[in-house]
């Protein structure tokens, strides 16, 4: 028996397309996102969406510039961090809006 082909506009994971010239990606290991709360944006995704509370940074363990909350789920962590000093940005960053962004992808 085989299997239908998918439509045109539907994620097909049978037909992979070709292989890129420049390497493989494995796998990734945390994403980053920039909060203005990052305490809060842990605890909301353990609370609701069922990670657990992975690693902390932040002034207990030393660190005086950013407060980070690494939550986990199997295989998917997230850091969020917040600054502790608004006044002084690490790498530049300013934060002029009240949205929040991601800095990146560790490969």
């Amino acid at each position: 028996a085989t299997l239908p082909r998918p439509a045109a506009n539907m994620t097909s994971y049978t037909d992979k397309g070709p292989k890129p010239e420049g390497g493989r990606f494995v796998t990734f290991d945390h994403v980053t996102f920039w909060v203005g709360n990052a305490k809060q944006a842990a605890s909301y995704y353990c609370t609701r969406l069922g990670f657990e509370p992975f690693m902390y940074r932040g002034l207990e363990t030393g660190c005086r510039e950013v407060a980070s909350h690494v939550v986990k789920q199997n295989k998917i962590i997230y850091s969020f961090q917040s600054m502790l000093e608004p006044d002084k940005p690490e790498d530049g960053q300013t934060f002029d809006t009240p949205w929040r962004w991601s800095e990146g992808c560790c490969f």
